[in-house]
């Protein structure tokens, strides 16, 4: 999988490179009539010349957050996180995805499950099929039973009749 994702990303990467121009670039036409931009907001000549440490300052930060996570990763993680309960408890709340499972979780999911387990499952599912189906036929056989022992006074005539 990682091998496919690598070959996805170059060429998303090449084609981002190839077509920049028709979809963002000065005079393009590409996408004219699909986005509307009032002439009083059309800043692209602003964007395109402006200065370069201006354009480029998210890119800049990308790679200096990349490059501190490596850092922190590799030194400071022990130190910091492992030994310390207070970044210790900062890391595992921003590690457990603002503990957005855990609330979902109490106040959702084991609702729906205990409600589906209890009331679903024990008394419709188990109850009624339980109740027509092998329950029920013990029952309906035991009646049978009862009334063929009714007719029963050892002779064959009666042995006949419930045979037919």
């Amino acid at each position: 999988m990682l091998f496919s994702m690598v070959i996805l990303a170059f060429c998303s990467i090449i084609i981002g490179y190839i077509f920049f121009d028709a979809f963002i670039g000065i005079g393009s036409l590409f996408l004219v009539n699909s986005i509307f931009i009032n002439i009083t907001n059309y800043s692209i000549l602003d964007a395109e010349f402006s200065l370069f440490f201006i354009k480029y300052l998210p890119l800049f930060f990308s790679f200096f957050g990349f490059f501190l996570f490596f850092l922190f990763n590799k030194y400071f993680f022990n130190f910091f996180i492992l030994k310390n309960v207070y970044f210790y408890n900062i890391y595992y709340f921003f590690n457990k995805a603002l503990y957005f499972d855990y609330i979902f979780n109490s106040l959702f999911i084991n609702y729906i499950l205990n409600f589906s387990y209890y009331n679903l499952y024990k008394y419709i599912e188990k109850g009624i099929f339980e109740l027509y189906g092998p329950v029920y036929i013990y029952r309906f056989i035991i009646r049978l039973y009862n009334y063929i022992n009714y007719f029963n006074k050892g002779l064959i005539f009666d042995y006949i009749f419930i045979i037919l």
